[in-house]
Formats: C-alpha cells, sequence, structure tokens
C-alpha cells in the first residue's frame, strides 16, 4: 500500500498476555502458600510456581524504592510474586509452537459465519486473515503478582516467529487475547511424524496434554490450573479475556516524529490499543504519546501498546529495546492496572452494599467503615503519584493512568463513599432524634406518674402531719393529767384550767413547727439542701426549717414552766386526803370527833 511505502518493516514482537482477578482481601502470604504447593505430575514431578528473589533488579532498575517494595515486599504489605521455574515452562512449551485453529477450512462458527480459510505460517493475503501463529515462550516467562488489596495478575509472555506484517501481529494479539472457545486459539507442540508415541487425544487431562510433542491446550485451561489453589480464597476473574502488553520493533527507516509516519501507523497502533481483528475498521481514538521519535506508546482499556524503532546509526541499545519494554516500562503498566482491578473492587463492593442494605440500613454502617478502611489502605499502599526517577518512565505512567482511567474510577469511589458516609450520617442523625424523642416521651411519662405518685404521697403526709398535731396535744395533755392527777400537786382550779389550756397551746406550737398545711417530704429537702449550696438566702431558710425540730424543746420547757408556776403559786390544798390524796366525806367527819372525845 502507498500509504505505507515509508513505513519501516517491523523486526520483532512480542506481547504479553494479562490476566487480572479477584481474591480475597488480606491473604497474599495464604496465596504464596498455596500456589508453591501446586504440581504438575507427568513422567516427574514439575513445579508449577516458586520465588524470584533476584527479579527486582531486572524491574527495579528506575524504579522508586516505594515501588519495588509493594511489587515484591512479601510481608510487608506487598504483593505475593511467584514465577514458574523455567525447567517446568521449557517442558511445556518446549522451544514453541503454534496457536491455531482446529476448526476444518469452511466450517461455520457458531454466530454463522463462514471460518477463515487457513494461511499456514506465511504471510495471509490481502483479504485473508491468518489462521496460524507461530510463537515461543518469552522472558520474563509465567509470573503472578497477587496484591494484598484482593486482586492478582497473571502474567504470560511470548514472542513471535513471524511474520511480522502488521495484519499478522494485529490478528495474533486478538486471537491469543480471548478467552472464549470459538474465537480463541489452542496451542500446539510440534510432531514429528518418526515420533513414536502418538500425540494425546484433544479430550484428555490437561495434565497429559502439557509438555506432550503433539499435545494442545488452550491459554485459559493452563491459566485455571495454574490458579486453581486460589479457588477457596475467593477467586474469581475480572474479565473472560486476556489483557495485551506488546511491543512492536521496527527498523531505523522508521522515525515518529514523521507526522506522515504516524497518520500511516495510526490505524495499526489503534488497532492493538483496542485489540481488534485484522480487518476491523475500528477507531483511530487512542491515548496516546510518542516519548521520543523511537518510542511511540499508547494505552486502553485491555491493552498498551509500545512502538520502538533503532536509531540511525544503529546503536547495541536497539536490541534492548524490546526487553525493556517488557520490563521496565511494564512496571508502570502493572500498578496502574492492579489499581484500576483494585478500585473496580471497591466500586463493586459498595454497590453490593448499597444493594444488600436493609429499608432501615441495617448493617450498612458496618460495611461503610469497612469499606472505607480499604479504600484508606488502597491509598496510601498502592497508589502512587510517580514511579520512578526516570522522566520519561512517570510520563508513560501518566498516559496509563488516563488510559485505564484510574483516576476517575478513584475520584468515583472516593465520591461514592462520601456521599454513602452523608447518608448514613443522616440516617443515624435522623435515628438519633427519633430515639430521643422516643425516650423524652417516655421520660414525660415518668415525671408525670412521679408527679402523681408524689401528690398521692403528698396528700398520705399531710394526713400523718395532721394526725401528729393530734397527737402531740393529746399526749402534752395526758401527761399534764397524770403528773396532778386529782390535785396531788398542785390546787385542784389550777389543774383543770391548764388541763384545758395544755391541748390548745401544745397543738398550737406543734402546728407551728410542722405546719401539715405546707406540704415538705424528702425530695423537697434534698431540694432546698441543694439550694443551700448555691445561694446563702436558701442557707438561712434551710436553717430555719432546720430549727423546727426545736419545737420539743419548748414543750419540754412549756412543761417545766407549768410545774414550776403550780408547785409556787398553787399549791395542792391541806384539806387534801394524805392517803392516795382523796378527802374525807363531811358528814362523817364529826362522827369520829365525837368518839374521839368518849
Amino acid at each position: 500500500m502507498s500509504s505505507l511505502d515509508h513505513i519501516g518493516t517491523p523486526k520483532a514482537h512480542a506481547l504479553r498476555l494479562l490476566l487480572p482477578f479477584f481474591l480475597d482481601r488480606d491473604r497474599v502470604q495464604e496465596a504464596g502458600a498455596a500456589l508453591t504447593a501446586l504440581r504438575h505430575q507427568a513422567k516427574r514431578t514439575w513445579h508449577c510456581w516458586a520465588t524470584a528473589p533476584g527479579v527486582q533488579g531486572i524491574y527495579g532498575q528506575e524504579a522508586l524504592p516505594s515501588v519495588s517494595a509493594f511489587l515484591f515486599g512479601g510481608d510487608h504489605g506487598g504483593c505475593s510474586y511467584l514465577r514458574v521455574p523455567d525447567d517446568t515452562t521449557d517442558f511445556w512449551f518446549k522451544r514453541g509452537g503454534d496457536f491455531r485453529s482446529d476448526r476444518e477450512p469452511g466450517a461455520a462458527c457458531p454466530g454463522g459465519s463462514a471460518a477463515e480459510t487457513p494461511d499456514g505460517p506465511g504471510p495471509a493475503g490481502p483479504h485473508q486473515r491468518p489462521q496460524n501463529f507461530g510463537v515461543a515462550l518469552g522472558a520474563p516467562g509465567i509470573e503472578v503478582f497477587v496484591s494484598p488489596h484482593g486482586v492478582g495478575v497473571l502474567s504470560l509472555a511470548f514472542e513471535s516467529k513471524g511474520p511480522w506484517d502488521l495484519l499478522h501481529l494485529r490478528e495474533l494479539n486478538y486471537r491469543l487475547s480471548q478467552g472464549r472457545r470459538y474465537t480463541s486459539f489452542p496451542f500446539h507442540l510440534p510432531h514429528k511424524d518418526q515420533d513414536p508415541s502418538p500425540p494425546p487425544p484433544a479430550d484428555a487431562p490437561l495434565a497429559e496434554r502439557l509438555g506432550r510433542a503433539g499435545g494442545a491446550f488452550r491459554l485459559t485451561e493452563l491459566t485455571e490450573f495454574l490458579l486453581s489453589p486460589l479457588g477457596p480464597l475467593g477467586l474469581r476473574p475480572m474479565q473472560e479475556q486476556f489483557a495485551v502488553y506488546s511491543a512492536t520493533r521496527f527498523d531505523a527507516a522508521t522515525d515518529f516524529s514523521d507526522p506522515d509516519l504516524t497518520a500511516a501507523l495510526r490505524p495499526f497502533l489503534a488497532a492493538l490499543t483496542h485489540v481488534e481483528e485484522g480487518t476491523h475498521p475500528g477507531t483511530l481514538r487512542v491515548t496516546e504519546q510518542i516519548l521520543n521519535p523511537r518510542h511511540w506508546a499508547a494505552a486502553g482499556s485491555l491493552a498498551a501498546v509500545h512502538l520502538v524503532a533503532d536509531q540511525d546509526p544503529p546503536h547495541p541499545y536497539d536490541e534492548q529495546r524490546v526487553p525493556s519494554v517488557l520490563h521496565k516500562y511494564f512496571v508502570p503498566f502493572l500498578l496502574s492496572l492492579m489499581q484500576r482491578v483494585a478500585l473496580q473492587r471497591l466500586l463493586a463492593d459498595a454497590r453490593q452494599a448499597a444493594v444488600t442494605a436493609g429499608p432501615g440500613g441495617d448493617g450498612s454502617a458496618e460495611r461503610l467503615r469497612g469499606l472505607n478502611r480499604h479504600a484508606l489502605a488502597y491509598t496510601v499502599n498502592g497508589c502512587f503519584t510517580e514511579v520512578s526517577t526516570r522522566e520519561a518512565l512517570n510520563q508513560y505512567y501518566d498516559l496509563v493512568q488516563t488510559g485505564l482511567r484510574v483516576r476517575d474510577s478513584l475520584g468515583a469511589v472516593q465520591q461514592a463513599l462520601r456521599d454513602a458516609q452523608t447518608m448514613d450520617d443522616s440516617r443515624f442523625q435522623g435515628d438519633t432524634l427519633g430515639k430521643i424523642g422516643d425516650l423524652a416521651e417516655s421520660l414525660e411519662s415518668l415525671v408525670k406518674e412521679a408527679a402523681h405518685s408524689a401528690q398521692l404521697v403528698a396528700h398520705v403526709q399531710s394526713k400523718v402531719e395532721w394526725l401528729e398535731v393530734f397527737f402531740v396535744s393529746y399526749y402534752f395533755t395526758a401527761l399534764m393529767y397524770y403528773v396532778n392527777h386529782n390535785g396531788s400537786l398542785f390546787s385542784h382550779d389550777y389543774g383543770v384550767w391548764t388541763l384545758v389550756a395544755a391541748p390548745l397551746v401544745s397543738g398550737l406550737i406543734a402546728f407551728l413547727a410542722l405546719r401539715p398545711d405546707r406540704l415538705r417530704h424528702a425530695g423537697q429537702e434534698a431540694g432546698h439542701q441543694a439550694q443551700a449550696l448555691r445561694s446563702p438566702a436558701a442557707a438561712s431558710a434551710h436553717r430555719r426549717k432546720e430549727r423546727t425540730w426545736g419545737f420539743l424543746v419548748l414543750l419540754i420547757v412549756l412543761f417545766g414552766a407549768w410545774l414550776g408556776v403550780g408547785i409556787v403559786f398553787f399549791p395542792k390544798s391541806d384539806a387534801a386526803h394524805t392517803s392516795g390524796g382523796h378527802e374525807a366525806p363531811a358528814d362523817t367527819a364529826p362522827a369520829a370527833a365525837g368518839h374521839h372525845s368518849r
């Protein structure tokens, strides 16, 4: 095509297939232990996962220490990083194989369209879609990153064996990313005709097909097997297909500062970014940036794309361009992808909490506190403003943050949690006010009942105090009567008149002291005591009321005065009987005198 005449020829193409997934939060160590225990039993036992202590140096050459600590920190709030050992991957993939369709030429697909015609290992014609992709497992092989925020990413790296025309590379990325059975191609290991052992059947267990000459398996089968130990830890895939992270290397004739060349390459860049089929018209709108004249990058929801070119004149670093993209530039994309998945998890949890909350918001406060705790953990341990000491990597980090909409998702999560918090606070205030109103009604009812009870007590107390006045006057009068019984101490007239006055005087004293017409009870006395502590006037009134008990002393003084006045001024009469204090009858006195004279 004339529009592509000035485009340099691709020299290499490598890609990572990335499968993001969810699992239970804060179970990093359990996930690592479960994965390392996985084995593949064939003619010998193959370890499926192992730690890779030296990998930090490969990824972290220009990464900030905080980034390296998060991705490879292990016990200290970081991810669990594991890698399939090289001897195991060598057994599974040998030196490469090919992804190809198992359908017969012209067979109908489930959607009703005819299947594409296989073209063999060579390039496809202008209107034919390639059906065979020769690949080899590339560095760094198969890896998994398990984050403490309840997300993980599985990565499988492949290198294309060619051909490297643009249509073939578009279709390669598309086919390898597919997870659906009728759009994905299985991986086939080569089988020589002279090999005495036949290829394993297509329906044999995966363990029998892995590493066997002529064996075929789909990547979805392999990933299910590799992640199977995480099933009890809440493993859930985020999406059906793989995300694709790819790097395409062009020769020195490609200069991305040339506007004509970038215009001609933009459809290819956009197709890889949107993971579109080779013949799909697609859209040219992508999030992209030319980082330098030899490096053009783009990012979207399903893919990150790097187009790199050799320098002119050639430079030894040209051979390191693709490995650099697959490692150093992969770190910003991996962080952004994990952040996107973690934020999607938070949004899903918030939505679930909102849907399952009861009419009264039952349990929503506890769920909200849990989500806020998880959001805070993500913000301080996983949300990075920069990732490297190198500006180009930070610029690429900003690019993928925009392409994956990480900052938009973070804003949505924060806004959702703020709105949920406000709603929960309003509901709490409403519930509190309602409870306060109910409590006020209860208190009002209790106050009314207490007031009624107090009135009853006051009524009884009033009756009792009137009886006390009566009892005081009665017993005081009775005391005077028995003391001067039949005039034994005083004259008869004095005793009679004082007995008449005694109930009146003693009753009056008792009335003035007790004041039964004014109600007083223990609660009032306590109130008076409290007032006495706050006001001098109240203290004086309290002391006056305490002096009312002095009426007993007054009665004693009155009784003593009565005795003294009676003895001094109204002594008993001489005619009174000395025996028992009774006077003799008048008609017997003369007889007694006559008898004495005789």
